[in-house]
């Protein structure tokens, strides 16, 4: 189950669930729809979706579309995902599960959880997750015994990001030999860019390095 707020954050985002389903309930797509006027980033976003959507019925008959839409496998983007290889399914009949009357928060966001509910309940062999950037609507899923995720796809990861170093084991004798010679030839285990820097380490003598940078080749340090 997929939240309005993941598609106005990430358009393409029904792309990058892999071999995962998506269902879209009625209410998202009303959100949607509620949302698509404006020059914001979100309503671009919105507009952005319903292109994609429209993309993805044109000429699907109704049968069709109750059996699932096959989302196109090279649009994922990269991301670190594999390409897309479920299927999208529209809310095309009544889920109806009732909630507390006072349970507090938005009346679209109760209905979406309403609705992932039913969802579980119509298919109880199969794990159902709510997607959502809604940190209050993933507690309340909690609650109520619900798998719940946020989105992150998009999110990088401090840790991996590139340094802008790259660090290189060598022996005592290469250290030296690029003491003398004032150049050492590079592994080809990977790609360099000139003027990148690296780190040479000695392992027996972890203290003990000397900051190089790439030639102008790509194939040594000096």
């Amino acid at each position: 189950m997929l939240d309005t707020n993941v598609l106005m954050h990430d358009p393409a985002s029904i792309f990058r669930f892999e071999e995962h389903d998506i269902f879209l309930p009625m209410v998202v797509l009303e959100e949607l729809d509620a949302n698509k006027k404006g020059v914001s980033e979100a309503s671009r976003n919105v507009r952005q979706v319903s292109r994609f959507l429209d993309d993805l019925m044109r000429n699907a008959t109704r049968e069709q579309i109750e059996l699932g839409l096959p989302l196109p496998n090279n649009l994922s983007g990269n991301h670190g995902k594999a390409p897309s290889s479920g299927r999208l399914y529209f809310q095309t009949q009544r889920l109806s599960t009732a909630l507390p009357d006072n349970l507090p928060g938005q009346g679209n966001d109760n209905a979406i959880l309403a609705q992932t509910l039913a969802l579980q309940a119509l298919y109880p062999e199969t794990q159902v997750v709510l997607v959502s950037k809604d940190i209050n609507l993933r507690i309340k899923a909690d609650a109520h015994g619900l798998a719940a995720e946020d989105y992150e796809t998009d999110r990088v990861r401090l840790q991996d990001l590139y340094s802008g170093m790259f660090d290189l084991t060598v022996t005592a004798e290469q250290i030296a030999k690029f003491r003398t010679d004032e150049e050492l030839p590079l592994p080809t285990n990977r790609q360099y860019f000139p003027n990148e820097y690296g780190t040479l380490t000695e392992p027996a003598n972890p203290k003990r390095t000397v900051l190089a940078k790439v030639d102008a080749t790509g194939r040594k340090l000096v």
